[in-house]
C-alpha cells in the first residue's frame, strides 16, 4: 500500500496489544500495522492471523522492513484464522513484522488478532488450554523362557545297603559335679538345629530331637548311650538306606562343653530309591520308577516351607473349630487375599493384610456356617505374622452375666510386635475376655486385624482356633525352609515329563519351572546321598542339564 499521511483519510495510532477491535460501523478501509517482536526464547514459532477480511502478515529475520517476506496470506474475505509455517527465531533478536488488510464487508468480522505460538514452554494443559502436554510412547518387548532341567539316571541298579552310623562324645565339667540340668547344647544337620539337650541326657531324648529335625523326619534314628568318666557317648544309626549322611555338626551355645562327632559306619545306598536336593533342601526318597506327577508333586512342595504337624495340617471339627492355611482353593475371599509371591511361612501361600481373621458368617467347606466360637470348648488363637501388623486384635462377642446375653465390640492389646521375619502367636480368648468381662459363658462372633499404619502391609499364615495350644514354647518349632528362601524368585506353575534318556538304561525327567514376576536364576537340581556314585565300579550316576 503506498498510503501516507497526504492520503485523505489517513491516520495513525499506536497499540499495545496484538489484538484490535475496530468500531462496529467500520467498512471499507485498508490497515497496516506494523511493529517488532523480541522473542524471549530461540525456539520455533508459528503465528496465527485472524481478520476476517482480506489480510496478509509479513516478517523480516533482519529487522529490516524492506527485508520483509510474506508469511501469511488470506485472499478470501471469509477465511478467518490463517496459519504459518514454523519459523526459527532467536532470543532477544529485533523481528521486524507487517500487517496489511483490507476491510470490505461490514458483516465480517470487526477484529484483528495475532497470536504467536511457542513449542517449548513450561505451561501445561492444566494450566492453559493453549498449551500441549508432551506424549510419549514407550514400547519394551522381551523374550521370555521357563527354566527347563534335565535329570537323567542312568544304570540305577540296587545293592546291599549299609546303613550309616555316627558316634557323639560329649564331655563337661559339669559331670564330676553333678549337676548338668542348665548345660545343654544342640545338635546340627542340614542347617536345622535341635531344640537344646541338656549333657547327660538319654537316648531317647537324643533320638526324639534329632527326629524332629525336617531333614530327618523322611527317615530315624536310633541311639544308645554309654556314660564314660567325664560324659556320654552316644551311637547314633540311621535307619535309612538311602547312604551316607552328612557327619552331624553341634552348638554348646558357649557352654563349657567339649563335643566330637565322627562317622563310625560309612553309609551305602540300595539304589532303588532316590533322593532330590535342591539348594540344601532334600526331597522324600523317591523310588526309581517315579512317575512324573510324583516328581512335581517333590519338588512343588521343596519349593514351600514345610511346617511341623503341631502347628499345620488340622482338619475342623471336634477340638479343631477353624483352620486356615491358605493353600488350597478353598477360602473366602471377600475376608482373604491370598499372594504367593511372598515367602510364606508354611506352604507357598499366605493372606495379605486381611482386615477380618474369622466370621460367624463364612461358609465351612460343607456350605454351613461356623456360627459363633464357644470359648469355653475353642479358646485358643494361634497364627503366624509378618510385617506391620497393630499389637490388638479386635473382638465382637457376647457374655452371659446373671442369665442375661450381653453383645460387645472391643479392641485388645495381646503384645504382637512388628518384625520383617515371620512370627507365631497363641492367644488364650476367653482369659483375655475374663479379665475385662465377668460371666459364665463367652461366645465370639468376628476376629479383627489391623494395619499399624494405612499404607503398610502385614501377612497372616496358619490360622487355628481350637481347645488346646498348637506349641507351649515358639523355640520349638522346626521349620524346613523353601529351597528358593532368600532368592527373591517365586514358583508360579511347574510341569514335569519323563523322556527316554540317549541310552536304554537312562530314564530321564524334563523339569519345566515356570517363575512369577519373571523371576530368574533357579538353583540347580541335584541328587542327595550320591557320595557313592564315584566309588562304584560300574557306570552308574545321575545328569543334570540347564537348557534355559
Amino acid at each position: 500500500m503506498a498510503y501516507n499521511e497526504s492520503t485523505p483519510g489517513y491516520y495513525t495510532l499506536w497499540l499495545d496489544s496484538s489484538s484490535y477491535s475496530f468500531p462496529y460501523n467500520s467498512d471499507n478501509f485498508a490497515l497496516r500495522l506494523s511493529g517488532f517482536y523480541v522473542p524471549m526464547v530461540t525456539d520455533d514459532y508459528r503465528f496465527y492471523l485472524n481478520g476476517g477480511n482480506l489480510v496478509t502478515l509479513y516478517l523480516s529475520q533482519t529487522g529490516l522492513p524492506k527485508d520483509k517476506v510474506q508469511i501469511i496470506s488470506s485472499p478470501y474475505w471469509w477465511v478467518y484464522t490463517q496459519t504459518s509455517s514454523d519459523i526459527h527465531l532467536e532470543e532477544d533478536k529485533e523481528y521486524y513484522f507487517e500487517i496489511l488488510l483490507q476491510r470490505m464487508f461490514y458483516y465480517g468480522s470487526n477484529s484483528l488478532k495475532l497470536q504467536i505460538y511457542q513449542t517449548k514452554s513450561s505451561f501445561t494443559q492444566q494450566q492453559t488450554r493453549e498449551a500441549q502436554n508432551e506424549v510419549q510412547v514407550i514400547g519394551t518387548s522381551y523374550s521370555f523362557f521357563s527354566e527347563v532341567q534335565d535329570l537323567c539316571l542312568n544304570n540305577w541298579n540296587t545293592q546291599t545297603p549299609i546303613q550309616e552310623v555316627q558316634q557323639i562324645v560329649v564331655e563337661s565339667p559339669c559331670v564330676s559335679l553333678g549337676d548338668c540340668t542348665t548345660v545343654q547344647f544342640s545338635l546340627l544337620y542340614n542347617n536345622e538345629a535341635t531344640e537344646p539337650i541338656a549333657v547327660g541326657a538319654s537316648s531317647d531324648e537324643v533320638a526324639m530331637a534329632l527326629n524332629a529335625l525336617p531333614s530327618i523326619q523322611n527317615d530315624t534314628v536310633s541311639v544308645t548311650k554309654t556314660d564314660s568318666t567325664n560324659g556320654s557317648i552316644y551311637t547314633v544309626t540311621f535307619n535309612s538306606d538311602r547312604g551316607e549322611f552328612d557327619v552331624l555338626q553341634y552348638d554348646t551355645a558357649g557352654n563349657d562343653t567339649n563335643i566330637e562327632i565322627s562317622e563310625i559306619t560309612k553309609g551305602r545306598p540300595k539304589f532303588d530309591t532316590f533322593t532330590l536336593m535342591w539348594n540344601g533342601v532334600s526331597s522324600s526318597p523317591l523310588s526309581v520308577s517315579v512317575t512324573p506327577d510324583e516328581v512335581r508333586n517333590e519338588i512343588y512342595d521343596m519349593a514351600g516351607t514345610k511346617c511341623p504337624k503341631s502347628i499345620n495340617g488340622y482338619t475342623e471339627g471336634g477340638s479343631v473349630k477353624f483352620f486356615q492355611d491358605f493353600e488350597t482353593d478353598y477360602y473366602w475371599p471377600w475376608y482373604y487375599s491370598r499372594v504367593s509371591d511372598r515367602e510364606a511361612f508354611c506352604g507357598h501361600f499366605s493372606a495379605l493384610s486381611p482386615g477380618t481373621l474369622f466370621d460367624q458368617n463364612q461358609p465351612t467347606s460343607t456350605g454351613q456356617q461356623y456360627g459363633q466360637i464357644s470359648l469355653n470348648t475353642h479358646n485358643m488363637l494361634c497364627f503366624a505374622y509378618k510385617g506391620f501388623l497393630s499389637s490388638s486384635i479386635g473382638l465382637s462377642f457376647s457374655v452371659v452375666t446373671n442369665q442375661q446375653t450381653n453383645s460387645y465390640q472391643n479392641q485388645f492389646d495381646v503384645g504382637i510386635f512388628q518384625a520383617d521375619e515371620w512370627q507365631y502367636t497363641c492367644i488364650d480368648m476367653q482369659q483375655l475376655l475374663m479379665a475385662s468381662y465377668s460371666g459364665t459363658d463367652y461366645n465370639v462372633g468376628q476376629i479383627r486385624l489391623s494395619r499399624l499404619s494405612p499404607n503398610q502391609d502385614y501377612l497372616i499364615d496358619t490360622v487355628y482356633i481350637g481347645s488346646d495350644y498348637t506349641v507351649t514354647n515358639m523355640q520349638d518349632l522346626k521349620l524346613r525352609r523353601s529351597a528358593l528362601a532368600g532368592r527373591g524368585i517365586f514358583l508360579q506353575d511347574l510341569s514335569v515329563t519323563q523322556k527316554q534318556g540317549t541310552q536304554t538304561s537312562e530314564s530321564c525327567y524334563e523339569v519345566t519351572l515356570i517363575p512369577m514376576n519373571c523371576g530368574y536364576d533357579f538353583p540347580l537340581l541335584g541328587i542327595g546321598f550320591a557320595q557313592w556314585f564315584q566309588m562304584l565300579a560300574i557306570n552308574q550316576n545321575v545328569v543334570i542339564i540347564r537348557f534355559h
